[in-house]
């Protein structure tokens, strides 16, 4: 066990945060949700509790359970949807029996080695089984802790200020490990790197002239572009003020906001980034064109102004970085994305980088769907860089359509509470959400593989949508149209 120079800080203080109530755990959880990368204590079979979201969460957990038992009763909220997650967990579980009924006769990828070095092994049970279903109880555990925390529309809103914030630093980590590197200082990266991860700063591949992919305090660039794309919505419409009510000053800056949040993730250099941004405005463009027809007499100019807004910005995002590319890299964007994206997968065994592995496991992947395709292969037996494909292969269909059920019902609930409630300002919070939500979830289940589960910026946003609907279903109905275009739900 080895504790870094960031655990001898914020372990400690985690106790005397736990002496002085859930409240201030629960912001500490919230704050150190964007931080994937970080580690406070090297735990062995379950290293990832050592990042400070679970570890904040785990005093969390177990301060809510004190208070519960000095109280006499527990107060722990259920919202509906979580009948789909408890489905998920259960199925989850129960596919633990198919690695004995399998045994031997089909092989899995290890979740032991590189994807570049991948090796194929006979399917049996093994301790990591346990040790992986561990991390998704303990995640919805901790996700309904958070949700029945959030007793206010105002309280979600700063949850979402407090994950944007965190974003920022998040993007000011990335920059910095790409401005030492380009200019060489190497010392300078790697004892900031010793201090914060414990260990040196990673060597990664150049993307774009000089500047390698970011490297943030989330991790490597998938990591960081996910997380950006998270935040990408309450960016755009829900938590700073909207731009038909604000000041010019407001607007600007949250123009500027947008325009940072969008080039950290062309600049990640990684190809969940240009997912992201592919996925979000999917997303957003069909939900800020519905929150505008539902909306015409409150709140309408709101989402027309925004979805006009990040267009441009999107537009011109993309063509400063194409033009760009071409003058730095003296080759065409469509050269450099084959190059830097599309072509990794196509390559050959022999001269691949890690896209071709990781293509070739998540195949593996499908393929081991149709051999079991009910109950999988078991939680934790195979391993690939697709939610989709590691969902379909370890847990099979019925818990990966429990999963897409429980998100689903979650993403749909906050779109009628754009719909149906009176306020401008929650409104954008929830049309954000969602977006953001829709686009996460599309990126991952075709980019990111069960580490998504692991992600706590992930369960903090299901949390702040979960209450959101609570929230406006706990209020009296009132119609969007007579109201006042800026009613403050408290």
């Amino acid at each position: 066990m080895k504790i870094t120079a960031a655990g001898l800080i914020l372990i400690p203080l985690s106790f005397v945060l736990f002496a002085q109530g859930s409240r201030r755990l629960f912001w500490a959880t919230v704050s150190s949700a964007p931080f994937f990368a970080v580690r406070l204590i090297s735990i062995p079979l379950f290293s990832s509790l050592g990042t400070p979201f679970m570890w904040f969460g785990a005093l969390f957990l177990l301060r809510k359970l004190l208070d519960a038992a000095l109280r006499g009763r527990a107060q722990l909220a259920l919202p509906k949807e979580a009948v789909w997650l408890a489905a998920f967990l259960a199925l989850s579980a129960l596919s633990l029996f198919m690695p004995a009924m399998l045994r031997d006769s089909v092989s899995v990828v290890s979740l032991e080695t590189t994807f570049k070095e991948y090796a194929w092994e006979p399917l049996r049970f093994q301790r990591n089984n346990l040790t992986q279903l561990a991390y998704p109880f303990f995640m919805s555990a901790l996700f309904l802790a958070l949700y029945s925390e959030m007793r206010k529309v105002e309280q979600v809103r700063r949850v979402v200020r407090t994950l944007i914030v965190g974003g920022l630093v998040l993007l000011g980590s990335g920059f910095f490990y790409q401005a030492t590197t380009a200019v060489g200082a190497l010392g300078l990266r790697d004892a900031v790197f010793q201090l914060v991860f414990g260990e040196p700063a990673p060597e990664l591949d150049f993307a774009f002239w000089l500047f390698p992919r970011m490297y943030s305090l989330a991790g490597e660039p998938g990591y960081t572009s996910a997380f950006l794309t998270m935040i990408l919505g309450p960016v755009v419409l829900g938590t700073f003020a909207t731009a038909g009510a604000s000041g010019g000053d407001r607007v600007r800056g949250r123009g500027l906001l947008i325009g940072l949040v969008l080039t950290g993730l062309v600049l990640t250099g990684g190809t969940t980034g240009i997912l992201g941004l592919a996925a979000f405005f999917l997303a957003f463009w069909p939900i800020a064109w519905l929150a505008k027809r539902w909306r015409r007499q409150s709140g309408g100019q709101v989402f027309r102004s925004a979805w006009i807004r990040t267009t441009v910005l999107l537009v011109a995002v993309g063509l400063v970085f194409a033009v760009g590319v071409g003058v730095v890299a003296k080759v065409s964007f469509t050269q450099w994305m084959f190059q830097t994206h599309i072509g990794k997968l196509m390559a050959s065994e022999d001269v691949a980088g890690s896209g071709f592995f990781r293509l070739q496991t998540t195949l593996a992947g499908f393929a081991l769907f149709l051999e079991s395709p009910l109950l999988g292969v078991g939680y934790g037996s195979h391993r690939t860089t697709t939610l989709l494909a590691s969902l379909l292969s370890n847990v099979g269909i019925l818990a990966t359509g429990a999963f897409i059920l429980f998100n689903l019902g979650l993403i749909l609930g906050c779109l009628r509470v754009v719909k149906r409630t009176a306020s401008v300002e929650t409104a954008t919070l929830a049309a954000g959400l969602t977006a953001s939500m829709t686009a996460f979830i599309g990126t991952a289940l075709v980019a990111k593989g069960m580490e998504t589960l692991l992600f706590g910026f992930y369960w903090v946003v299901l949390a702040a949508m979960a209450a959101m609907i609570r929230l406006q279903r706990d209020r009296p109905p009132t119609a969007p149209h007579s109201q006042a275009t800026r009613t403050t739900e408290a």
